[in-house]
C-alpha cells in the first residue's frame, strides 16, 4: 500500500533552500519575522561560494552488492539534498520571509547532519537527481557542495528517475533493498524533501518493497515545501526549530500522510541555531 499519494512531478518537487545567509527582503514580512531578514538575491552568493573545482564527484555509487562494508545498524537516506540551492532559481521566488528563514533553517540542518554524520562514519545513501552532473543552476558546485559536505568511506549515493520525483527505478530499488538487507539495517531514516512529495514518493516506493515496520521519517532533518505552509506556520515552526522543538514538523509528517500511515521517529536535533 502506497503512504504517499503521487503528485504531477513537475510542480511537486522544487525544493526552494536557503544556505548560511540572511539578508534583506524587500517589501516583505510576516508573524513578526523582520522583513530584512532573508534575501532571494542572496542565493547567488551562496551559489558562487561553492566555486566548481572540476573535481569529479567522489561519493561512491551505492554498491551492487557490499563486500568489506560493516553492518550498520542505522542507515540514513537523504532525498534530493541541497537541491533548492543548486537546481531552482530562487532569485525569481516570492515568498515571505518567514519561509525563507525556514527553508535555511531547514537546509542547515540537513546539511551540518550529512557533513557530521558522515565524519563519523555513519552509512548514508544520498538520492540524487539522475541528471545532477548537467541539470541545475550550476553542476559543478553542486558537486563541490557534495564533496565538502559528504565526504566519507561510508557515504554512496543513488539516483532517483528525475529532478522532479523521488521515485528511482526498479532495478535501483532492488539493489538498495538488497543492499539494507546485507549491512543488517535495523532502521532507515529518511530525510530530504519534501516531506509527502519527493521524500514521499521515496518513502512509499521503498515501504512497498521492504515494508514499512523499519523505516523512518525523520523530522529534524525532513524539508517542508513553502507551497505547502502558511506564513504564520512557516514563523512557528522556525522559531520553535531555533529551540530545538520539531513537534510541528511531526505533525506535518502526519498531515501529508492522509489516511497512511508515517513512521515518524526523531534524532537528535543538530546543533546550529
Amino acid at each position: 500500500m502506497k503512504i504517499f499519494s503521487r503528485y504531477n512531478h513537475k510542480a511537486l518537487c522544487r525544493p526552494v533552500i536557503i544556505l548560511f545567509i540572511l539578508a534583506a527582503l524587500s517589501g516583505c514580512a510576516t508573524g513578526g519575522v523582520p522583513a530584512t531578514a532573508a534575501s532571494a538575491g542572496s542565493f547567488a552568493d551562496i551559489l558562487e561560494s561553492y566555486a566548481p573545482t572540476g573535481e569529479p564527484l567522489k561519493i561512491r555509487e551505492l554498491p551492487v552488492s557490499s563486500p568489506g562494508i560493516a553492518s550498520a545498524a542505522d542507515v540514513y537516506i537523504i532525498v534530493h539534498p541541497g537541491y533548492g540551492v543548486f537546481f531552482q532559481n530562487l532569485t525569481r521566488e516570492k515568498h515571505e520571509a518567514s519561509k525563507y528563514l525556514l527553508l535555511n533553517k531547514q537546509f542547515e540542518n540537513e546539511a551540518s547532519f550529512i557533513s557530521s554524520r558522515a565524519a563519523s562514519g555513519a552509512t548514508i545513501i544520498l538520492v540524487l537527481p539522475r541528471d545532477f552532473e548537467t541539470e541545475g543552476l550550476s553542476p559543478p558546485s553542486f558537486i563541490s557542495y557534495l564533496n565538502k559536505t559528504a565526504g566519507g568511506p561510508s557515504v554512496f549515493y543513488m539516483t532517483s528517475k528525475s529532478s522532479g520525483s523521488g521515485n528511482i527505478a526498479t532495478d535501483d530499488m532492488i539493489n538498495l533493498v538488497a543492499f539494507l538487507q546485507s549491512v543488517k539495517a535495523e532502521r532507515i531514516m529518511i530525510g530530504g524533501g519534501y516531506i509527502g512529495r519527493c521524500q514521499g514518493e521515496f518513502y512509499s516506493e521503498l515501504t512497498t518493497y521492504l515494508g514499512a515496520k523499519n523505516a523512518y521519517i525523520v523530522p529534524e532533518i525532513s524539508t517542508i515545501s513553502p507551497a505547502d505552509i502558511s506564513d504564520q506556520d512557516a514563523s512557528a515552526a522556525f522559531e520553535a526549530m531555533r529551540h530545538q522543538n520539531y513537534t510541528l514538523v511531526r505533525r506535518f509528517i502526519g498531515k501529508k500522510a492522509g489516511n497512511a500511515t508515517a513512521n515518524i521517529l526523531s534524532i537528535r536535533p543538530p546543533s546550529n541555531n
